[in-house]
């Protein structure tokens, strides 16, 4: 039976086959909230700065080795001793010795207490992955040659797993040039210096580097900065960092950091 309703519908003339847009087809489709709903800001920062071996002219094999794992969310310093001896590049540029990195526990051991450290914070599972029952929380490094190229080229190095926790981070250099408009000039010193603050410490120790970055963090977030999400993350299948597409990772020059 025909429908009258309809046929009013219809288009006239040689478009008659086809029935006029109704204001169901016309009104906007409904939104899918669980993809466009906006990200919780985060609750945490654990800002990071690793100092590793390095030496005027001559690539460190088999690749960079960590000497300092600072983290700044509750004080926490950690140092093991790599393999190679200390150039006296390194022991310059970070004022630490040959001595200290000797008596220190080795890189499984540090990334055991850092992750009892963090599980202690409330921010790490038992499998080493995330906590954020007390909500969402990321690392914060300035640059990504922190944990994309000196921690990803060790561990793999040494065949040592990356903790879970470590699947991505913010670039802090990155969002202090978006957020200021200010692109870094000098290092990190001059960006802190830059915003008023006075840098603390000597610099190229990591503790030292992570709390002044950690200030700079604080006063981007006073300044109206909203820290949502990671700027760089770890590809699954590969193990490194994505949009990395040098064939070898480790071999940053630390006065280049």
């Amino acid at each position: 039976q025909d429908d009258p309703a309809a046929e009013r519908r219809r288009l006239p003339g040689p478009w008659s086959f086809m029935r006029a847009p109704t204001q169901k087809d016309i009104a906007p489709k409904r939104r899918r909230l669980a993809f466009d709903r906006p990200l919780p800001d985060l609750a945490a920062l654990v800002v990071m700065d690793f100092e590793w071996t390095a030496d005027k002219g001559r690539r460190m094999l088999p690749c960079c080795e960590i000497i300092q794992f600072p983290a700044v969310v509750v004080r926490f310093k950690g140092s093991w001793a790599p393999s190679t001896v200390l150039s006296a590049f390194s022991r310059e540029l970070c004022g630490i010795s040959q001595a200290q990195v000797d008596a220190a526990p080795d890189l499984r051991q540090v990334l055991r207490s850092f992750l009892a450290w963090l599980q202690a914070q409330g921010l790490a599972a038992p499998d080493g992955g995330k906590d954020e029952s007390s909500g969402r929380w990321c690392f914060a490094t300035w640059t990504d040659a922190d944990i994309g190229n000196t921690l990803v080229a060790q561990l793999e190095a040494y065949n040592i797993d990356l903790p879970r926790c470590f699947t991505d981070w913010v670039d802090l250099k990155q969002l202090y040039r978006r957020h200021y408009k200010h692109g870094p000039q000098g290092g990190l010193q001059k960006c802190v210096e830059y915003l008023g603050l006075k840098f603390e410490g000597r610099a190229h120790n990591g503790l030292v580097d992570a709390r002044n970055t950690a200030r700079l963090a604080a006063h981007m977030a006073r300044d109206g900065f909203v820290f949502r999400r990671p700027t760089r993350s770890i590809d699954p299948r590969s193990g490194r960092m994505f949009g990395d597409r040098r064939a070898r990772l480790g071999a940053g020059d630390a006065t280049q950091r």
